[in-house]
């Protein structure tokens, strides 16, 4: 049990390292010539075009591991889940700036955890990441998320291991997955950005 706590920690402990070793000033930049590039697009609309990017990226290496015959798809999964959590991180980093937040702030890692796990069904809508920045990743709710998406992306490992099938599923379930977490994202940060009515 204890093992188990501590992949879990491991896990939350690496999300919120990827997210503070991004290259901000990178990313403020991507940001920033998107809109530039787009200066009529609304800010759905932006997002829609990371999301799509992302989408492709991670579809490409969904396929490409999971098209990796018998054994040789087990090696694959590490850069596959890497690629996966790194570009939906960044993915929902860009999305906040396209909605005026810094990503600096230490609620950002707990936001991305909201949003992965919201699209993963460990979430109960944009709404329940609220709770979660609030709490932090270092609670209990944090590590429960965690538990729910490490089933998730087991499910998805699962069905990579048929040999041909698993290039198909692999890359689709990656698709479908950050399409996920990019609209539930762009939906989160929207609604930040409005007045709360009591």
């Amino acid at each position: 049990m204890a093992a188990s706590g501590s992949f879990f920690d491991d896990f939350l402990e690496f999300l919120r390292k990827l997210i503070e070793d991004f290259d901000k000033e990178k990313i403020r930049k991507e940001v920033e010539e998107l809109k530039a590039r787009f200066p009529s697009k609304s800010n759905e609309e932006l997002s829609q075009r990371l999301i799509n990017d992302a989408s492709v990226v991670c579809a490409i290496v969904g396929a490409g591991t999971g098209a990796l015959p018998g054994p040789w798809t087990f090696i694959g999964i590490a850069p596959d889940i890497t690629t996966l959590l790194m570009k939906q991180s960044c993915m929902v980093l860009k999305i906040a700036m396209i909605y005026g937040y810094d990503p600096d702030g230490g609620e950002r890692a707990a936001e991305v955890l909201g949003c992965i796990g919201c699209a993963g069904g460990a979430v109960a809508g944009a709404q329940g990441i609220r709770p979660l920045v609030k709490a932090g990743l270092k609670s209990k709710l944090a590590k429960e998320i965690a538990k729910k998406i490490g089933v998730v992306l087991g499910r998805r490992l699962v069905a990579k291991i048929v040999p041909v099938v698993g290039g198909l599923v692999g890359g689709g379930l990656n698709y479908a997955g950050v399409q996920v977490v990019g609209k539930v994202a762009a939906k989160y940060y929207k609604k930040k950005g409005e007045p709360h009515v009591e």
